[in-house]
């Protein structure tokens, strides 16, 4: 089992906690998680808070719902201390048409198209069961205070970072906003996939279990199991036939599963590597093999007076190194910066990373790592990243995939031959950090005895991104994002007609992308200077979130504090304490089920009993209208070249930094075209 024990990464950095937002104190919890001190705060007066601030290298707030004057006193403190980092996480940020307005994480939900990509086709949106904008808003958070914290070691200067509840959500579209720029729209699935099948929940006889089969090699070996006859159907013969025929094809897997329990499904899905998983309920997750391995769930003492309380364990496993004389400090930072910020280099210059990554973890992370200066060197197959000709895009490259892999270069590498890995080996000898999301240990086998990046390059910083981890009790368990979802409490905390049901978004992966960048940055501060100490990073999706579902399963938010009310111009959400929302819905004459009310009248007809009852009423925007909101032109949209000059949209960093901000402009080249520089050979 993993030992739970707090790092030290960041052992010299003294936090000031002070917001009230779910966000702030997650923020606060992973700069403790990396060794930081943290002291909360109930300032009660501005010369209290001054003192408090003046010994704090890291502020975090939530200047939209905290009173007026601590802002101003924190103001005062920071123009008294420049070395001071200020963190602020709010619902919209601090400027755009919606500045100052306290939007709750439902509120956000609703308004940028989370709840619209999630639930059932031909049913109404639904909300994401745990109070996911606010936690990615807190490792943003986090993430921004560390990239501060980097800033500052080099030019001793504090800075403001401004994150937004708002900003984080857009950021979290990647896989739906290509469709929205191409003039579509996106529609709810549940928990199927749109370019594979069978891949969804299916009832077992004491549960339900995922199964994700999206080759024809996994078809034809599930098929075998169910019904030999399957396989010459001609409904099922490829995967496009398939996803045509997904209802009839469902009904057939559903009355299969349905005979088995859950863990006899799971054996023999396992034995023919079928891609599967439980779907977990969160009061089970304690029990979950792998999460007692990796220790995610911790019991915490309550000093006798009750039982003890369970909080989550640290969502990234890192092991340091000892400081060895590296080469980013013998690397030539460079001077000046062409991203135009003056005077202030961006924070990462001089850095080299190697990515081996598809899909979102891995391009996720490296895509920031760029953004804020390093240099990036994205490794793809001969044949291309997986995600790189997906529709829609423009000529052969897709929206998704430029919109993740902006400013890095992309060399072509075979590491099944020789040259392949040769070329590969000399590439992680030169590198600082390697972020990758492929198997565990195949990465490894792939390069050889006595070739582990470790070996190579015993100060490299080498995070490795799966489902359950490089030390797992599921060893060689594949996992997607739809699976991480099912094994960690978010699809049993999100309900679409009383079916567990996964967000629309790529929670697991986005969220598990974005604490991965946090350790790696983490990392990197702990061997600023003239050493540089390698580390090995062991993020689990699982791990990360049954931590992002704590809010939830700890009891400080209600899934039950909202409702979708379905009225004749469109769909709204409606938010108060459960209580307050039932007196409500029974005065209207509304009828509640699973969360759900429907009006047949336009929404006006409400507003009056809403006011009067306390009820919060927020439409559900469609994707397509996120786009043209004045708050999203003002805060998020944004725009990229490629090498022939063409602009690509982009969306900005979540984080935004007043002095080093991360910055996004040259979308990605074709197959190889790196390849003459970085390996000093011209391709075949």
């Amino acid at each position: 089992m993993y030992p739970v024990k707090q790092l030290r990464v960041l052992s010299d950095t003294r936090v000031l906690e002070i917001g009230t937002r779910i966000g702030v104190s997650i923020c606060s919890g992973l700069l403790r998680d990396a060794g930081a001190s943290v002291t909360s705060a109930e300032p009660t007066s501005v010369a209290d808070l001054r003192a408090a601030a003046a010994h704090a290298d890291v502020v975090i707030t939530s200047s939209d719902t905290d009173p007026a004057w601590i802002g101003h006193a924190l103001h005062e403190a920071a123009q008294a201390n420049p070395r001071i980092i200020m963190v602020d996480i709010t619902g919209a940020g601090a400027f755009g048409p919606l500045a100052g307005l306290a939007l709750t994480d439902l509120q956000v939900q609703a308004m940028c198209g989370l709840m619209d990509s999630t639930g059932v086709t031909g049913a109404p949106p639904t909300a994401i069961g745990f109070p996911v904008v606010e936690v990615s808003a807190g490792i943003y958070g986090a993430i921004g205070a560390a990239v501060a914290l980097i800033s500052r070691d080099r030019d001793g200067i504090g800075q403001e970072v401004d994150v937004a509840l708002y900003d984080c959500a857009v950021n979290a579209l990647t896989t739906f906003l290509p469709k929205a720029l191409a003039g579509g729209s996106a529609s709810r699935i549940g928990n199927r996939h749109p370019l594979g099948a069978p891949w969804n929940t299916y009832p077992t006889s004491d549960g339900w279990a995922l199964i994700c089969a999206v080759s024809d090699d996994q078809w034809t070996r599930l098929s075998g199991m169910i019904d030999p006859a399957l396989a010459s159907d001609s409904r099922f013969r490829a995967v496009a036939d398939r996803v045509t025929h997904v209802d009839a094809l469902d009904a057939i897997v559903s009355r299969w599963t349905s005979s088995f329990s859950t863990l006899d499904l799971l054996d023999r899905c396992e034995k023919f590597n079928i891609p599967c998983g439980p779907i977990i309920r969160v009061e089970d997750l304690a029990s979950d093999p792998n999460v007692l391995h990796r220790g995610m769930i911790v019991s915490q003492s309550a000093g006798g007076a009750g039982p003890a309380a369970r909080i989550p364990g640290i969502p990234f496993k890192m092991h340091t190194g000892q400081a060895i004389k590296g080469k980013r400090a013998a690397r030539d930072p460079g001077a000046g910066d062409p991203a135009g910020r003056p005077g202030h280099k961006p924070p990462l210059r001089g850095l080299r990373v190697v990515e081996v990554g598809q899909y979102t973890t891995a391009p996720l992370v490296a895509k920031h790592l760029a953004a804020l200066g390093a240099e990036v060197i994205k490794v793809e197959p001969a044949e291309g990243d997986a995600t790189r000709f997906w529709k829609p895009g423009q000529g052969d490259m897709g929206y998704f995939f430029a919109m993740t892999n902006t400013d890095k270069s992309v060399v072509t590498v075979d590491l099944k031959s020789a040259a392949g890995r040769d070329n590969f080996c000399t590439l992680l000898r030169g590198a600082d950090v390697l972020v990758e999301n492929m198997r565990p240990g195949a990465l490894e086998r792939l390069l050889g005895a006595g070739c582990a990046p470790v070996e190579l390059n015993p100060a490299l910083v080498h995070c490795a991104i799966s489902g359950f981890g490089v030390d797992s009790a599921y060893p060689g368990r594949p996992a997607f994002d739809t699976i991480a979802q099912a094994m960690c409490g978010m699809m049993d905390l999100t309900r679409a007609g009383g079916v567990p049901t996964k967000a629309g978004i790529s929670a697991a992966d986005i969220l598990g992308g974005q604490v991965a960048l946090l350790a790696i940055l983490c990392s990197l501060r702990d061997g600023a200077g003239p050493t540089h100490a390698g580390a090995s990073v062991d993020l689990a999706m699982q791990d990360v979130g049954v931590w992002a579902t704590y809010p939830a399963w700890s009891g400080r938010v209600s899934r039950e504090d909202h409702l979708i009310v379905s009225c004749a111009d469109a769909d709204y959400m409606a938010e108060a304490p459960a209580t307050t929302l039932g007196a409500w819905a029974r005065q209207a004459g509304i009828a509640v089920q699973d969360g759900c009310a429907r009006f047949p009248r336009p929404a006006s007809e409400l507003m009056d009993a809403l006011d009067a009852a306390g009820v919060t009423l927020t439409r559900v925007r469609p994707i397509a209208d996120v786009l043209t909101q004045p708050h999203f032109l003002a805060r998020c949209l944004n725009s990229g070249r490629d090498a022939a000059g063409t602009f690509w949209p982009l969306v900005n960093a979540p984080y935004r930094m007043r002095l080093t901000p991360a910055i996004s402009q040259v979308v990605p080249g074709p197959l190889g075209s790196d390849n003459a520089r970085v390996f000093g050979i011209v391709n075949d």
